[in-house]
């Protein structure tokens, strides 16, 4: 079982299931309860059906280990699938299409041209987010020339949960490599070559295509989990925790952040007809940003 999935487990047994039956022995637990336990969460609409599943299973796990140590005679939590539903609606993952996808690229650019390689690897290899941040410059086959057809990303390396894994599959694999993210891929690796041999090294294989990608992605899950982010890296050489910011500098940063939404807002109603009437209904919106 891959980390990940040990972790996932982890967390809805801490956040869900504990807090129910965390203080019941094991015999002391009923299928009644079990069932009115699926039934409330399924009533709130809050979490997914499969979410519910997966705390089923990870109770149903838990007691099946009393039942082999003779503690129970039964598990309660058995063949209870049908208590699962929920009128939470499906999530559907909706793509971008071409113009939105033009749009973000053109944005990222003008917005962090640095990430730009990172954002169009993953709209033309479709790549994972955690297989975006482990390829390695080796990874990557470019060909000869732009029209070699032996033009690939050899994918073999995750990162989840911090830590480099396999892919989700378990098996690595081949993802063609565009003429457009060819030409960008490149011209980032001349960038990186040459500071690489200025600084006395002969090759940059073994070094992450989007170098720091790694570092921000950290932080982003710290801060997104309520974590310190410079706690677990604060013996880190040459990474010292940053000052507490200005009255200036606060201001400074709350309107790159206000310009930042906007830009967005003005680029999505550029290219959705629907979100652009919704935005301009709002008198108020309207008054200050005319569109």
């Amino acid at each position: 079982m891959k980390p990940s999935t040990v972790a996932s487990h982890a967390q809805l047994l801490r956040l869900y299931v504990l807090r129910r039956f965390g203080a019941l022995q094991a015999t002391a637990i009923e299928r009644g309860q079990v069932k009115a336990f699926l039934g409330e969460w399924s009533a709130k609409g809050e979490l997914s059906r499969n979410t519910l599943r997966l705390m089923l299973c990870t109770l149903c796990v838990r007691l099946n280990h009393a039942v082999e140590d003779g503690v129970i005679d039964h598990n309660p939590a058995e063949k209870l699938g049908r208590f699962t539903k929920t009128i939470k609606p499906q999530h559907q993952a909706q793509a971008m299409n071409r113009d939105e996808a033009e749009a973000f690229l053109a944005s990222a650019t003008e917005l962090c041209p640095d990430y730009h390689p990172l954002f169009l690897m993953a709209f033309r290899a479709g790549l994972r987010k955690g297989e975006l941040l482990a390829v390695k410059w080796g990874y990557i086959q470019f060909g000869t020339t732009e029209d070699d057809s032996n033009r690939y990303i050899f994918v073999q390396r995750n990162f989840v949960q911090g830590k480099f894994t396999t892919p989700k599959s378990k098996k690595s694999r081949r993802v063609d490599l565009s003429r457009e993210l060819r030409r960008s891929l490149l011209e980032l690796r001349d960038k990186r070559m040459l500071e690489a041999m200025m600084a006395g090294r002969a090759s940059i294989a073994d070094d992450f295509t989007i170098d720091d990608a790694k570092s921000v992605w950290e932080h982003r899950s710290d801060v997104a989990h309520g974590r310190d982010p410079w706690a677990a890296r604060q013996n880190s050489p040459g990474l010292q925790r940053p000052s507490a910011l200005t009255k200036k500098d606060e201001t400074v940063r709350r309107y790159l952040c206000a310009d930042q939404i906007l830009r967005t807002t003005i680029l999505r109603c550029l290219t959705d007809r629907k979100f652009a009437a919704m935005f301009v209904s709002d008198d108020s919106v309207n008054k200050f940003f005319p569109l």
